[in-house]
C-alpha cells in the first residue's frame, strides 16, 4: 500500500499555506491516512485472504469471492476505529445508525457490501435511506472500509490484471477513477487511478474518462488558476469531469500519490460541477 501518511505530511504546512485545506481537515486526514495504513497491516497479518483468479475479475462481478463471512468480520472490526475517527473530527455527523450495523450485523454488511462493489446507485440509495445516511456519507465509509483489504487484495493479484486496453473501470475491482495522471517524459501516457483499490491503469491520452468519446470536439480541459500542474479534462458528450495531475518531465507517475492528490484538489471538483460537470 502507498505511503499516503508520508506524501499528505510532506505537503502539510503547504496545504494548509495555499488554503487548499484548513487546519481540521489536515488532521482529519491526517488521522484517516494513519488509520488506513494500520488497517492494511491488519489485513496483512491475516493467515489467509480469499483467493482470486483472473476470470474473477473485475470483482464488482464477483463480489461473493470478496464478501466472505470471515473477511466480512475482520473488514467489520474497522467499522468502530473509523466511526472515532469521523467522530473525533466531524463531530456533526450522525453515523451511527449506519455504522452499528455494519460493525454487528453480517448480513447488512454483505448486501451493502455487494451493492456498492456492483456500482448499483439505485439500491445504494434505498439503503442508505434505510440506514438514515446521506448517500455520499455511505459511499465514503463503505470506501474507506474496504480499501486497505481491496488495495490488499490487487497486489497480491498484480499478476492476473490485465495490461491492455482501455477500460473505464478498474480492471480489477471494476470501480470508477477518480483521478487522472499524465507522464510529464517523452511518450507523455495517461493513466487512470481506481477509487477503491488503488489500480493505475492505461487510458487512451485523448479520449472521455467516464463515456470513453474519442471526439475531440467534445472533449475540453479547464486549465487550474496559478497551477499548470492540474487541470480538469471535460466532456460535452455526457457531462462527466476528471481531474488530471500533468507530471514534469523529471517526475516519475509512481511518485505521484494520486489518493492524496484527489483530496488536494476537492476545489476542482467544486469548480467543475459549478460548470454543470459531474462525476461518475
Amino acid at each position: 500500500m502507498e505511503d499516503h501518511t508520508g506524501y499528505f505530511e510532506a505537503r502539510a504546512d503547504n496545504i494548509i499555506n495555499k488554503g487548499l485545506l484548513d487546519e481540521t481537515s489536515v488532521a482529519f486526514y491526517r488521522a484517516l491516512f494513519e488509520l488506513q495504513g494500520r488497517e492494511y497491516g491488519r489485513f496483512a497479518s491475516l493467515p489467509s485472504l480469499p483467493p482470486v483468479g483472473a476470470e474473477d475479475l473485475p470483482l464488482s462481478r464477483h463480489a461473493g469471492i470478496v464478501l466472505t463471512d470471515d473477511l466480512l468480520a475482520s473488514v467489520a472490526g474497522g467499522a468502530g476505529p473509523l466511526g472515532a475517527v469521523m467522530a473525533e473530527h466531524h463531530p456533526g455527523l450522525v453515523l451511527e445508525p449506519l455504522l452499528g450495523p455494519l460493525a454487528r450485523d453480517r448480513a447488512a454488511f454483505s448486501e451493502l457490501g455487494a451493492v456498492f462493489l456492483a456500482l448499483d446507485h439505485e439500491r445504494l440509495a434505498a439503503l442508505s435511506l434505510r440506514y438514515k445516511t446521506g448517500i455520499e456519507e455511505c459511499v465514503f465509509i463503505l470506501t474507506n472500509l474496504l480499501r486497505p483489504v481491496m488495495t490488499l487484495l490487487r497486489e497480491k493479484s498484480a499478476p492476473l490484471i490485465p495490461p491492455a486496453g482501455s477500460p473505464l473501470l478498474c480492471p480489477f475491482c471494476g470501480h470508477y477513477p477518480d483521478m487522472s495522471v499524465i507522464g510529464g517524459g517523452e511518450e507523455g501516457r495517461r493513466l487512470l487511478h481506481c477509487s477503491l483499490c488503488g489500480h493505475h491503469w492505461p487510458f487512451k491520452r485523448l479520449s472521455c474518462a467516464v463515456c470513453g468519446t474519442e471526439d475531440p470536439a467534445k472533449l475540453e480541459y479547464l486549465s487550474s488558476e496559478g497551477d499548470s500542474r492540474y487541470r480538469i479534462d471535460v466532456c460535452h458528450e455526457c457531462g462527466g469531469y476528471i481531474k488530471t495531475v500533468r507530471l514534469d518531465k523529471f517526475e516519475e507517475v509512481d511518485s505521484c500519490d494520486l489518493a492524496v492528490e484527489n483530496i488536494l484538489t476537492a476545489g476542482l471538483d467544486g469548480a467543475a460541477m459549478r460548470e454543470g460537470y459531474r462525476r461518475p
